[in-house]
């Protein structure tokens, strides 16, 4: 992914104020602090079935932009999956970062997304389903 990703920032025109940045070769310290200054993520992986940094990003109410069917249909939030061209990922990028509207509700859609299906609450129901489920089996 990352020759689409060195093509978009090479061919689509950011609004004033705003640059690319590439992350890579951090420390968590540093990427927590990286969460708190980008406005978007983009993730240009043809084939991670699950990108913590996207969720993490959407848990901190940060838009994320991945290729479509890159979950393979395993996480249902439907937000903002593009073709796997320079032009799909190019126009939702200057999309969000032009209107403050649809911005705003892709921010809160993915905030709501992870609280309702990765937050500790969300966990610790699952545990406890899972929990029953092999007690049933076990005959307890």
């Amino acid at each position: 992914g990352y020759h689409l990703w060195e093509e978009i920032q090479k061919n689509i025109t950011l609004p004033s104020g705003y640059e690319y940045m590439t992350l890579s070769e951090y420390t968590v310290d540093e990427y927590w602090k990286i969460l708190n200054k980008v406005k978007i993520i983009v993730n240009t992986s043809l084939n991670e079935s699950f990108c913590c940094a996207m969720f993490e990003a959407k848990s901190k109410g940060i838009p994320s932009i991945y290729k479509k069917n890159l979950h393979n249909g395993r996480h249902l939030d439907g937000r903002i999956q593009v073709e796997y061209t320079v032009e799909g990922y190019g126009d939702e990028i200057v999309k969000l970062l032009t209107d403050e509207k649809y911005y705003q509700e892709e921010a809160n859609l993915s905030r709501k997304y992870t609280v309702d299906n990765f937050s500790l609450r969300r966990m610790a129901e699952t545990y406890s389903i899972v929990y029953d489920m092999v007690l049933k089996e076990k005959g307890i």
